[in-house]
């Protein structure tokens, strides 16, 4: 049956991964079509296992805290500005030009023996080429989308055309047919070499995506053909056409789920089937481990009508028991430019459950010896040998608090640096860096870098919401006027009209 026509006018998503019951909740209340849903999924919430091409695609990333979404850009908005509503303190990117999109961009020359193109402000390694010809402009399709900053796409000679169940395109060897990994039936993967047949005499390649496992015979014959008369009329325009995008491809997002947006989403799978309080975070940071296993147990438990504080609180003894047991840590500091820092190895001072009002959280008090001399950033302070670093983590505050010391135990200064509620994980902790942070040196408290916190806000890399939490954060600090930092953090971005935030 062809189920195409049902959802005409609607986005059709597909969701997959460890967030797949919230998302599929969230996506179902605010209208979407879920196809292509999981045996579980479709048991859970009762709909049709629709077979339908999905518009865009959502699904966690071999590291589970982050989500992709990835599919047509208009499509890829819209489920992005639904996310935003819903996951208000996580963090966005976004690709700077669209998987297989086509353009025509400029040869720059060699860079350590690899040919670059640069198109407006993205360069493009370009592969699969027979001379680099600077001032030369070509035609690429991109095969590698730029997300975080610092990366370049990667683009191969020749033009590509994506649609719901296959990308058509020339390259520079022997035309040839390949298949989505998901297409694993030989025998459908022989009858779309068969259809495939004459657009490899016509020198197109063809490939076929895990869409076409639902697809049938006529309509996947009709969608080659329209995408290779597609690809035709792209390629006679762009014969020396100037520099620019031609075909838009995929846009690709990649989201990293703070902690408040995992707990928002356990409570959203709350409502569908039992779950357990830091579910998606459990699952996202201790994959293959025992205390996943555990999650799934606990869950079994409410759903035989156990109490959900005890079981919260045994979870929370247990991780901190396989913390203690390390002895030395490492905090994951993620920076709003994608990079990932570690600090430390720590020494555990101590790691206990602290509760307030209706949560279980985690404190640890970490201890570093100085080893180096220079300058401690930020704090402005000599760095000495035997200087003694004390640090507080709390998986329920918005800052982790670094404490100086000089050997003689003297306070030099304190960094309390502003971020995403840190999650345990099995290493230690992990934690979403909101850039700006205050400095307290003697009586003095200083913030620090809010101009790096205006440029990420003004890329749309995070929302509204989390300003207005970052200036909450700072009053409590600082014991200033909520209202006025909010209003210094966002001076002359909110005015611009590049600006993309809600």
């Amino acid at each position: 049956m062809n189920t195409s026509t049902a959802s005409e006018g609607l986005v059709r998503v597909r969701v997959r991964g460890i967030y797949a019951t919230a998302l599929t909740k969230m996506f179902l209340d605010k209208g979407f079509l879920i196809v292509q849903a999981s045996n579980i999924i479709a048991s859970r919430f009762a709909i049709p296992q629709l077979k339908a091409p999905a518009d865009v695609t959502v699904k966690d990333t071999d590291d589970r805290n982050r989500l992709l979404v990835i599919g047509y850009p208009e499509k890829v908005d819209i489920v992005v500005q639904a996310l935003r509503e819903t996951l208000k303190y996580s963090v966005y990117w976004s690709s700077r030009l669209g998987l297989h999109a086509t353009i025509r961009a400029e040869i720059i020359g060699k860079r350590d023996g690899k040919c670059f193109a640069k198109l407006n402000d993205v360069l493009i390694e370009v592969v699969e080429f027979e001379a680099c010809e600077e001032g030369k402009t070509v035609t690429l399709s991109i095969v590698k989308a730029p997300i975080f900053e610092g990366e370049y796409a990667r683009g191969v000679p020749g033009a590509r055309v994506i649609g719901d169940y296959a990308i058509v395109y020339r390259s520079v060897s022997t035309p040839k047919v390949s298949f989505s990994e998901h297409i694993r039936s030989l025998n459908r993967r022989a009858q779309l070499s068969v259809i495939s047949e004459e657009a490899l005499k016509n020198g197109v390649s063809v490939h076929w995506r895990s869409s076409a496992n639902h697809g049938d015979e006529e309509e996947l014959r009709t969608h080659l053909r329209d995408l290779i008369n597609k690809l035709y009329e792209l390629e006679k325009k762009l014969v020396d056409a100037p520099p620019g995008v031609y075909e838009h491809g995929e846009k690709l997002v990649i989201i990293d789920v703070a902690l408040p947006d995992k707990k928002m989403m356990d409570d959203i799978r709350g409502k569908v089937t039992p779950t357990i309080d830091y579910h998606h975070s459990i699952k996202a940071n201790f994959q293959d481990e025992y205390e996943s296993m555990i999650v799934d147990y606990a869950e079994k438990a409410l759903a035989y009508g156990a109490s959900r504080q005890p079981l919260t609180k045994a979870l929370s003894e247990i991780i901190i028991e396989r913390l203690n047991a390390r002895k030395r840590i490492i905090i994951k500091h993620v920076r709003l430019d994608g990079t990932v820092l570690e600090i430390g190895p720590a020494e555990i001072v101590s790691i206990n459950i602290v509760d307030r009002e209706d949560s279980c959280c985690v404190e640890a008090r970490l201890r570093r010896i100085v080893r180096s001399s220079g300058v401690y950033d930020g704090l402005g302070v000599e760095k000495e040998p035997g200087d003694t670093i004390e640090t507080i983590v709390n998986t329920c505050d918005w800052k982790v608090i670094h404490s100086y010391y000089s050997r003689s135990g003297e306070l030099k200064g304190r960094y309390i640096n502003i971020n995403t509620p840190p999650e345990p994980t099995p290493y230690g902790f992990r934690y979403i860096d909101l850039e700006v942070d205050v400095v307290e040196v003697g009586n003095e408290k200083r913030i620090i870098d809010e101009d790096k916190l205006k440029k990420h806000y003004l890329q749309g890399k995070i929302t509204r919401s989390t300003i207005e939490k970052i200036a909450e954060e700072i009053a409590l600090v600082v014991k200033g006027d909520r209202n006025e930092i909010l209003k210094k953090l966002v001076e002359n971005v909110e005015s611009n009209p590049q600006n993309p935030t809600k």
